[in-house]
């Protein structure tokens, strides 16, 4: 499996998995509708960050890491910009 798609399904997978875990009974607060962001976010850029050195160990760890946080938090905030859009 390449790189790209791998990452793809990742994406995927940890969407639903964070859902299934933090936000099936997410509270109507923003701190907490912050903390579930933050939650999948981070699970998604470790998720990330795991397959693209398995992928490509000569990319180095701090870019993997660069990638990994950032691909995480944008995917995270665009798939559930819900979170900060309402009250």
């Amino acid at each position: 499996m390449s790189l790209e798609i791998g990452v793809i399904l990742i994406c995927v997978a940890s969407m639903f998995v964070t859902w299934l875990a933090f936000g099936r009974r997410l509270k109507g607060t923003k701190s907490a509708r912050l903390m579930y962001w933050l939650k999948s976010s981070l699970f998604m850029a470790l998720s990330i960050f795991v397959w693209i050195l398995y992928k490509e160990p000569e990319i180095g760890f701090v870019r993997a890491v660069a990638i990994a946080a950032a691909l995480g938090g944008f995917v995270s905030l665009v798939s559930s910009q819900w979170i900060f859009l309402f009250p």
